[in-house]
């Protein structure tokens, strides 16, 4: 079961949970975890703001809905570290941003992207306070194949890619939002994108697990192109449960059963 301390901060203002379903990474820590799920951008705010000062640092970031009925939903895991949570309206005011979270010794480390129309969106930034001034990178990109051009490209230059956020438009055209972090030892990180039915992805999934790449994150999305999930694995930690685009009220019996298994939810996807 959730621990007593994390349902407290659940469930602020819920939307239509019926048409929820939810997908998630678990694995095996001993760090204390705190839910926060289904805020708006306002309550969210405060909540991160109260869970910062009471030791506990903002890990993943999902959101879901339209319009007046966006919700958030975030992963908090006990931590000194201290983060801050950005909002903008548009790409340049997001790189302008990074810039300058850079320049006060912080580091980007989750990008979460939205449109409200064809032309207006929204970026919400995580940075995470680092005395390693680690180097960092974003980047928008128009399709898979500049994606992994990229992130080639970024690893020949020791910038490896930590997350992939994708941001569809009404009229179904796809973007994604890469994020690299510079390393002095070779990261091996691995994007993977597949296209077709579901089980083409778990095949693939489990050749990786079989050879020790654990997945990190799984994000399954429509556009004009089709259902397509896009994943990203690293070599290691290959000691996971994946649970994939389950209804809420399911996702949340088999949370439980996991948690009596010692694992916890560390990513998860809200559509």
């Amino acid at each position: 079961m959730r621990s007593l301390f994390a349902v407290i901060f659940l469930g602020g203002l819920v939307a239509n949970v019926a048409a929820q379903s939810l997908s998630g990474v678990f694995r095996a820590t001993d760090a204390r975890m705190v839910y926060v799920e289904d805020y708006v951008w306002d309550d969210f705010l405060s909540n991160h703001w109260m869970l910062n000062h009471q030791g506990f640092r903002l890990q993943d970031l999902a959101t879901s809905g339209e319009g007046k009925e966006r919700r958030f939903w975030g992963i908090y895991t006990e931590s000194t570290t201290q983060d801050t949570l950005l909002k903008v309206n548009e790409w340049a005011e997001m790189v302008l941003a990074k810039r300058d979270m850079a320049a006060r010794g912080y580091t980007l480390t989750k990008v979460v992207a939205y449109a409200l129309s064809e032309t207006d969106t929204r970026y919400v930034g995580l940075w995470t306070q680092d005395a390693n001034a680690t180097p960092h990178k974003i980047w928008k990109l128009d399709s898979p194949t500049t994606l992994r051009e990229k992130t080639e490209e970024m690893a020949n230059q020791q910038y490896y890619v930590q997350q992939v956020a994708v941001l569809t438009t009404p009229n179904g055209i796809s973007s994604f939002i890469a994020l690299y972090h510079y390393h002095a030892q070779p990261i091996r990180n691995y994007l993977s994108l597949i296209e077709g039915p579901e089980a083409s992805f778990h095949k693939d999934r489990l050749q990786r697990q079989r050879s020790d790449i654990g997945l990190i994150s799984a994000h399954r999305f429509t556009d004009k192109m089709g259902t397509r999930i896009l994943s990203l694995y690293q070599s290691g930690n290959a000691d996971y449960q994946l649970v994939l685009d389950r209804p809420r009220a399911d996702f949340n019996g088999i949370w439980e059963q996991m948690e009596r298994q010692h694992l916890q939810l560390v990513d998860w996807e809200v559509r």
